[in-house]
């Protein structure tokens, strides 16, 4: 067991590639080539019912009050400063996608994410003291591997900067 745990951060933009048959033209992803276009245009249409984990018991009551009504995302979004794209749900705070029931909604996104997460996509990072990791959530999926001795004393900061909302730019037809 690792002293801090370890976490992962998959590259966002490089999952909806892998989820769309698309295939990636540069590293930064900013130009995604040659999409199936069925499984495109499902991802592109569906938006997802997100609300706080249901069942924690450590979560704020004035945060349960400030968020306690799902918020409705695109489930691809474009991100707001370089414009590509890149899937943008959180399983566990998903309550449904529209148009599925809940349980239908857990397996579609389960799939997706056995499909698309690849290793080659995925930062881990093995935690020290005094380690800082930022990342863009608008671009990234994260995942905690809550391997880590749950007795042992460890300070988190997370910081959110309050910005834009999650939306999609459809392409224009040509």
């Amino acid at each position: 067991m690792e002293p801090g745990g370890r976490a992962a951060a998959a590259d966002a933009a490089a999952i909806l590639a892998s989820a769309t048959g698309l295939e990636r033209h540069d590293v930064a992803g900013h130009e995604l080539l040659a999409a199936r276009e069925a499984e495109r245009r499902r991802l592109d249409g569906l938006t997802t019912f997100n609300s706080l984990d249901s069942g924690r018991t450590d979560t704020r009551q004035e945060d349960r009050d400030k968020y306690a009504k799902p918020i409705e995302h695109p489930m691809v979004r474009t991100h707001p400063v370089h414009g590509s794209r890149a899937v943008y749900f959180h399983i566990s705070k998903t309550t449904h996608i529209s148009g599925m029931a809940a349980e239908a909604s857990r397996a579609y996104m389960a799939d997706l994410l056995e499909r698309m997460i690849r290793p080659e996509i995925v930062y881990q990072h093995a935690w020290r003291k005094g380690d800082v990791l930022v990342i863009d959530d608008r671009a990234t999926m994260h995942r905690a591997h809550g391997d880590y001795d749950r007795q042992q004393s460890r300070v988190l900061w997370r910081i959110i900067v309050e910005g834009d909302r999650p939306r999609l730019d459809r392409p224009r037809p040509v």
